[in-house]
């Protein structure tokens, strides 16, 4: 069985996209392939998820090799700056293939680079943003 990509999109606040997404990803149309991993329930999610994967593998033909292999995304709004406050103009996706063993990240090596989603520009450009701002994804 082929792997059926489908496109999702929504509109959140910033304070609630990292929840939103996640809800989005693992209770929406493309919830046969993911699963909330940490936190444990959809309710205590708030600034940071990570998700899995349903084990599949596919060859050049995008046919099922029948080795199936686990994949994460972590969604995470990242502290800046040195008072602990939360990024608000984007999040952090980042993908992996094995988590620390507390289950909150990712194991050392086992991660790519951080990519960003923004919905602004650059910081210096939403002085004053608030929490209750819509973002599209």
């Amino acid at each position: 069985m082929p792997l059926e990509l489908r496109w999702v999109e929504g509109v959140t606040t910033v304070r609630e996209f990292v929840k939103a997404i996640t809800t989005t990803i693992t209770q929406g149309e493309t919830s046969s392939y993911w699963d909330l991993v940490y936190p444990k329930t959809l309710s205590e999610v708030t600034n940071k998820s990570i998700l899995s994967t349903k084990p599949f593998s596919l060859d050049d033909d995008e046919q099922s090799t029948g080795e199936d292999r686990e994949f994460y995304l972590m969604i995470e709004r990242p502290v800046i700056g040195e008072e602990g406050e939360l990024a608000l103009n984007y999040v952090e996706l980042t993908i992996g293939d094995k988590l620390n063993e507390e289950g909150d990240g990712f194991a050392e090596e086992h991660y790519g680079e951080p990519a960003r989603y923004a919905w602004y520009r650059d910081f210096k450009d939403i002085e004053g943003l608030i929490l209750w701002r819509m973002v599209a994804y």
